[in-house]
């Protein structure tokens, strides 16, 4: 009976009918290494069973994550396969095409190549040409007068026709870096269609029945890699209204083989390539024939493609169904920027895309603008005048939004002008945000040594050196601004060196006596300057001094001090 009952099923199975409507990518979720990609197929059934082929998926797709699920229409799904399929090149046409295009674009690459090497063999009988006048004149200038005119006529010649191959070949050597950088986008693109959507493919077969014919729409999920996001920021300080415009970005990359074009786009921060185990703690064995330590395992992705990502196209969804808030976006000002939807579960973030995206398979990062938020900031100004005469605006936030900042780099933006990259760490909600906004010139920062009170002499068969300093802080900015200026004191580490005599007007605010570090908090208001002098004494012992060749070397140094 189970014999009998197995060749029905495969008879029926046989007998179902294949099918190969288009299906197109409609939503995608890109985590920091790989993808979540919704691949939507409309099919047209009959009452029955049939088999439906969801043709050229990519070859690297993690064959435990693929799921699928009926959304609409009378079909039920009893099935789904993924199978190995390969297509000989010749039959694609985009390989065809870009074989081609780059055969031309190495015939030109040789032509220019030639019209170079060409004019360099022109220049250089230009350069033994002149030389073999210049010879020629050296050598008649004995016999015969040398006639200006003629002599001017040769070297104007001369430097003309090197000047025009000079010319020549700056220009075709323009043209074929411009080339060069054209064949190379053309070689990745065919080797990117060869090793993602090229010869090898994946083809998922469903099954499906249906009690009545009629159209059915049908989801197809699987997870790449080859596809990735980092996040990136524009920073803008306000001096005035003491804020910051933070713009959170996303750069998104894919090189999957498959076009995403007018998708659904999400971006997460979730990190499923760490695993859900917490790395245990090795122990480490003494003994008295030695150490024998067992070095710690940090997380990483189990091994294998088809294991990898096995719990992902359940774990997606089932996450967002699990305690998420809506964090619904801030209405765009007119002119102003759309921002992503956010749904925080507290350990991660899913920033869904307000406009359907497109994200071509290639090298090129695309730029996507999460969200703008302002931020209330605590504006202070540091300098170090000792290593630049410039003062470096700092700003202090907090997050304010329901997810986090990412660890990424900012552009730093003031008064509409770009000062400069720095970085940021993961922030949490509710977490402060320290921003560096970069140097602004209308605090004014100048360091002078003050020569005539810098003296040496001998006391006790001791060198003593005294260094004083002036440091000059204007404030342009047109409003009070609080500015820390930090400089320092030389840290003895030997105890014949004494570091003494420390005098300051006025007196700095902190002083880190490990580092000989010393910070003054001044508070300027607009237009005001204020001086700092502070000046020490470094005593170096007999032994040093009386040595001619270490003296000396001390008085050079001191400049550093």
């Amino acid at each position: 009976m189970t014999n009998l009952l197995a060749l029905c099923l495969a008879c029926t199975t046989a007998a179902a009918a294949d099918l190969t409507p288009p299906s197109r990518v409609t939503a995608v979720v890109v985590y920091a290494d790989r993808a979540l990609v919704t691949r939507t197929v409309k099919v047209q059934v009959e009452a029955g069973e049939s088999s439906v082929l969801l043709t050229n998926l990519p070859a690297t797709l993690v064959e435990d994550s693929l799921s699928a699920s009926v959304k609409s229409g009378p079909a039920r799904l009893g099935g789904i396969e993924l199978r190995r399929t390969f297509r000989p090149e010749s039959s694609d046409g985009r390989v065809r095409a870009l074989a081609r295009e780059i055969e031309k674009l190495q015939d030109q690459q040789t032509e220019l190549m030639s019209r170079i090497e060409v004019d360099k063999k022109a220049l250089d009988f230009a350069d033994r040409l002149q030389a073999l006048e210049a010879e020629k004149a050296g050598r008649d200038a004995g016999s015969r007068p040398l006639n200006p005119a003629e002599w001017e006529a040769a070297v104007k010649y001369l430097s003309s026709l090197r000047s025009t191959r000079m010319a020549a070949i700056l220009k075709t050597s323009a043209d074929l870096r411009e080339l060069q950088r054209t064949l190379e986008a053309k070689k990745r693109e065919l080797d990117l269609i060869r090793s993602g959507g090229g010869r090898e493919t994946r083809t998922a077969a469903l099954l499906l029945t249906a009690r009545d014919g009629g159209e059915s729409s049908i989801e197809v999920r699987y997870v790449v890699p080859g596809a990735g996001w980092q996040p990136a920021y524009d920073a803008r300080g306000d001096v005035q209204k003491k804020e910051v415009e933070l713009t959170f970005f996303g750069l998104v990359t894919q090189q999957t083989g498959e076009a995403w074009e007018d998708v659904d786009l999400a971006l997460s921060t979730a990190r499923p390539s760490l695993g859900a185990s917490m790395p245990e703690l090795p122990p480490v064995f003494l003994s008295s024939a030695g150490f024998a330590y067992r070095p710690q395992v940090r997380a990483k992705a189990p091994r294998g493609g088809a294991k990898m990502m096995s719990a992902m196209p359940a774990a997606a969804p089932a996450a967002r169904d699990a305690g998420y808030e809506a964090v619904a976006a801030p209405e765009p000002e007119q002119g102003g920027w759309e921002t992503s939807e956010v749904e925080s579960s507290g350990v991660s973030a899913l920033y869904k895309l307000p406009r359907r995206q497109t994200v071509a398979s290639g090298d090129t990062a695309r730029r996507v603008t999460i969200d703008v938020v302002k931020l209330p900031a605590a504006l202070t100004y540091e300098t170090t005048p000792k290593m630049a005469p410039l003062a470096f605006l700092r700003a202090l936030c907090k997050n304010n939004t329901a997810a986090p900042f990412l660890a990424g780099a900012v552009n730093a933006f003031l008064a509409g002008d770009f000062l400069g990259q720095s970085r940021i760490e993961t922030t949490a909600p509710g977490q402060e945000l320290p921003l560096q906004l970069g140097a602004d010139e209308r605090i004014k920062v100048k360091r002078d040594r003050l020569v005539e009170k810098t003296k040496e002499s001998w006391w006790g068969k001791k060198l003593v050196l005294t260094q004083s300093f002036r440091l000059t802080i204007e404030n342009f900015t047109g409003a009070r601004q609080t500015v820390t200026v930090i400089d320092q004191i030389p840290v003895s580490q030997e105890s014949g060196i004494e570091v003494r005599a420390f005098k300051s007007e006025p007196d700095p605010a902190e002083k880190r006596e490990e580092k000989g570090e010393l910070r003054w908090k001044l508070d300027l208001g607009a237009g005001e300057k204020r001086v700092i002098e502070f000046g020490y004494e470094v005593v170096f012992p007999e032994a040093l001094a009386a040595q001619p060749a270490v003296r000396e070397l001390i008085l050079r140094r001191s400049a550093s001090f």
